[in-house]
């Protein structure tokens, strides 16, 4: 590495591990079930225990098949259609049987779906549902609890703040704003046989089906609760339904006995702890009660001294910089492209967040479906064409200069982060350092609360915006959607680039294309883009974690839930 930010690297650790202690989150009380353990062995001091027995220690619970697992805050609902967050998509896949599941290769495959077909003009899907499945009550889980959940969005009866996620269906946007019926909304149902048709021939579609907007929902047993539905125990059409939900405590699930797969159906109980505290979550881990966590960076060393070995998945969120286009300085493309060479990725993922974060090669992260049994990033490559290179950003940045007839010391950039984002001003303080240090400019660095950071970002308040963008679906375009002014509508502080927006749109609609092709679309989509500095990618975000000996087939992936548990097996 080239001189600099090594040099620093010592000083933005230290802020990285005051930050983790700063996010520590209250620990929650005893658990109040019997036979599943109780909260031991552990502090809010930021320390982990190394005095827990490691991989060949007995489980607590052995009395019947258990497991149990943490989310680190408490479900502000049960309601799929409602409720979207990284934590309760956990609890939604085991308790809700969509039409099509992700399989370890992010694929869609059959779920209460059990074989769908696809239009001539991709427009168009017919769904086979399974008859031998039923909810927790008994009741058939059918196509009409599909066609049921989507207009239920579409009326706003759910209070769902994701409607949009839903819009690919032909007619819901329409139907929610109130300029159409959900009448004409292309869903039908009739006995087995489901009807779906799309706004545009969208290839990703079934990936998307897995997603917990999409979920079947029955509505005899919804309107039953009186517009409480999701706010305490629901049956369940999965795998599980809700027996119990202490508050702030535990979600207890138990198996569905008229699960169509109910045979493979491992777990007779799983434990869902709601453990905001990351230290006592691990604890527990170490102690057995248990059997899985996520971690962070600084507790790989006591969990890998108890035994253990780490391991890491893509969480799915691409971590950037959006750069506001109503700023002269930043609509010149070598500026832009400076700013990028200018970024040290691989010492700042490596060395200060060490929490399996990676350098980016695009924008795009590397958990992200492609084509052919492919991700994405392996069709791609590394996209990003101006990588750190320190000289090479010095070189551009003097060019850009000189185009706008300016001085360093005349620039000032402000960029904006959200304080909610654990990493936020470790990045921040890299920045600032960083780009001052470079170019010789001066960078004002801003990490305000959520609500601010919304309103800068939809009035165009900023000239850099640092942001973290999840992956809501599995396919590229849950990353390169925000860049198309087709489809995303032409604002004077965005990228706009109709190359780009014509490679976007082959990808969306050219139903001709094969797979391959199709991703290709979406890849040169991207290398225009990164070419022109459109945006400028960090890092993609990781994400540590440890599971039991005891257990296997946990499958991790990029999007909600990040950890699918219903094909874990005991050993």
């Amino acid at each position: 590495m080239k001189k600099g930010f090594l040099q620093r690297t010592k000083k933005f650790t230290g802020l990285a591990l005051g930050l983790a202690a700063s996010f520590a989150l209250a620990a929650c009380g005893s658990t109040g079930q019997s036979g599943t353990g109780s909260y031991a062995g552990s502090s809010s001091t930021g320390a982990v225990s190394t005095n827990a027995v490691g991989n060949t220690g007995t489980v607590t619970t052995v009395s019947e098949k258990v497991l149990n697992i943490r989310i680190d805050s408490e479900p502000s609902t049960l309601d799929p259609n409602n409720g979207l967050t990284d934590q309760y998509g956990v609890i939604y896949s085991l308790v809700y049987e969509p039409l099509c599941r992700l399989d370890e290769n992010g694929e869609a495959k059959a779920a209460l779906a059990t074989d769908w077909t696809v239009s001539d003009d991709g427009l168009t899907y017919t769904f086979q549902i399974r008859d031998d499945n039923k909810w927790s009550n008994g009741t058939a889980s059918t196509a009409a609890d599909f066609e049921y959940a989507i207009k239920r969005i579409a009326k706003q009866e759910s209070g769902t703040n994701w409607a949009q996620l839903v819009f690919d269906i032909k007619g819901v946007s329409a139907a929610y704003s109130g300029k159409a019926s959900v009448d004409d909304i292309g869903i039908h149902a009739e006995g087995n046989t489901l009807t779906v048709e799309l706004e545009s021939a969208e290839a990703y579609f079934p990936r998307m089906l897995a997603f917990s907007p999409y979920t079947p929902v029955n509505q005899e047993y919804v309107e039953s609760q009186n517009g409480a539905f999701g706010t305490d125990v629901v049956i369940g059409s999965g795998p599980y339904y809700v027996e119990s939900w202490s508050h702030d405590d535990v979600v207890v699930l138990k198996k569905n006995p008229y699960y169509w797969d109910v045979e493979n159906t491992e777990f007779d109980t799983i434990n869902v702890y709601v453990i905001g505290d990351a230290n006592t979550a691990t604890n527990m881990f170490l102690s057995n009660e248990l059997d899985a966590v996520d971690i962070t960076g600084t507790q790989v060393p006591s969990v890998e001294a108890a035994g253990y070995q780490i391991q890491a998945y893509d969480s799915g969120r691409s971590v950037y910089l959006r750069l506001n286009y109503k700023n002269k300085v930043l609509q010149n493309e070598k500026i832009r492209q400076a700013l990028s060479s200018a970024i040290d990725r691989e010492t700042f993922a490596n060395n200060v967040l060490k929490d399996g974060s990676v350098a980016a090669t695009g924008l795009v992260t590397n958990g992200i479906a492609g084509a052919n049994g492919k991700s994405f990033r392996e069709i791609a490559g590394n996209t990003l064409v101006y990588g750190y290179d320190e000289n090479k950003a010095k070189e551009l940045f003097a060019a850009g200069l000189s185009e706008l007839g300016i001085e360093a010391k005349d620039i000032t950039l402000n960029i904006i982060g959200k304080n909610t984002f654990s990493d936020t001003a470790t990045i921040l303080a890299a920045l600032q350092e960083e780009f001052q240090n470079t170019f010789g400019i001066t960078v004002n660095v801003e990490n305000v609360d959520k609500t601010t950071y919304s309103s800068r970002s939809n009035e165009g308040d900023f000239d850099i915006l640092l942001v973290a963008w999840g992956a809501d679906w599995n396919d590229a375009t849950t990353f390169l959607t925000q860049f198309d002014n087709n489809r995303d509508g032409s604002k004077p502080d965005q990228y706009n680039n109709d190359e780009f927006d014509v490679l976007f749109d082959k990808a969306y609609n050219d139903a001709s294309a094969d797979a391959l092709t199709r991703a290709g679309y979406l890849v040169d989509a991207e290398k225009i883009l990164l070419e022109e500095a459109g945006t400028i990618p960090i890092y993609f975000k990781g994400q540590y974690h440890v599971v039991s000996d005891r257990i296997e087939g946990l499958i991790t992936q990029s999007v909600i839930p990040y950890e699918d548990f219903t094909q874990v097996k005991l050993k």
